[in-house]
């Protein structure tokens, strides 16, 4: 779906487009809601925090649910509704969806006696859009102050911290393992998966900034080298283990095998491809889940405020 063409709508209702959190945001008749989509997933959810004194309850949302054509289900945690969009087959019947639930939500949560809320304490009052952490969330004013507050610490801390370079190699190092085990076994099945990529970047990447304290450019820089390495290594060993299943040696002349295999890996043009494809399925996984993850780093220290809910914004169509 083009986001553009969704913008163009809910710009009719009343709402706005964040491109921080990738989030239409906004009042439609009295309700403060957003609408959410992840990149990894098909499902566009229009979120609602709702109290009527009280936590809503499932079961009760769920009645709400069905009134609704447009919406395929709901969930709920703690004040926060989210009612999943219907996926038709086609882009503009989904617009059409979206369009309709957008309109028709706002009315049946408040035939059912439910009011806009704070998503973290249910306070109705001084509600403001924020965004905190890559997200846009529905918060009071002393809510937003507190996560903003927290935000400016881990930025102060990790600032002051710094970068320990060899506990990044080290954690970049034990988190590329993960993806060398996974590439193995992939491999073990007859496959060269970009799952397996995914794996490795984000386990490599990951493992930098748990020990490393931070994620720098030049931490990503030795995170891709890491990886490339043990990408290697993981199709010495992957082939390697295969001819032992093959029974063309025991466990015992692994060493062996793996010292003869490097020595005639580049003279084999079937081993040569092999090892080409291995990393571009590896680098089709992995470059977008280590950039991911850069991102990810960075919108984690971000905090800033949209706008006020204004109670009196009416829109309804």
């Amino acid at each position: 779906m083009n986001e553009s063409k969704i913008t163009e709508l809910l710009q009719t209702k009343g709402m706005e487009y964040d491109e921080t959190s990738s989030s239409w945001y906004g009042t439609v008749s009295g309700y403060a809601m957003k609408l959410e989509h992840y990149k990894n997933s098909k499902n566009y959810e229009l979120v609602v925090p709702v109290t009527n004194g009280g936590m809503p309850d499932k079961q009760t949302m769920k009645e709400i649910a069905k009134q609704i054509d447009s919406v395929a289900m709901v969930t709920v945690k703690q004040y926060t509704v989210r009612f999943f969009i219907k996926m038709p087959l086609t882009s503009g019947a989904l617009l059409e969806n979206i369009s309709a639930a957008i309109s028709a939500v706002p009315e049946a949560l408040r035939n059912s006696g439910w009011t806009n809320c704070c998503e973290a304490s249910g306070r109705t009052d001084n509600l403001l859009f924020g965004v905190v952490g890559g997200e846009v969330l529905i918060l009071t004013d002393e809510e937003y102050g507190k996560r903003e507050i927290a935000v400016k610490e881990r930025r102060y801390t990790r600032n002051e911290k710094g970068e320990n370079v060899i506990g990044g190699i080290v954690g970049a190092f034990l988190g590329s393992i993960i993806g060398l085990i996974v590439i193995v076994l992939v491999g073990q099945l007859g496959y060269v998966a970009v799952l397996s990529g995914i794996v490795m970047g984000v386990c490599t990447v990951k493992g930098y900034a748990l020990l490393g304290g931070k994620l720098s450019k030049k931490g990503a820089v030795l995170s891709f080298i890491i990886m490339v390495c043990m990408t290697f290594a993981a199709f010495i060993l992957d082939t390697c283990v295969y001819a032992i299943r093959k029974e063309l040696g025991g466990f015992e002349d692994l060493e062996l095998m793996v010292r003869v295999f490097i020595g005639t890996l580049f003279i084999e043009p079937t081993y040569v491809a092999e090892l080409i494809k291995l990393f571009a399925f590896t680098l089709v996984g992995a470059v977008p889940a280590m950039l991911g993850a850069f991102k990810d780093e960075k919108l984690s220290m971000t905090a800033y405020k949209l706008k006020n809910v204004r109670n009196d914004d009416e829109y309804g169509f």
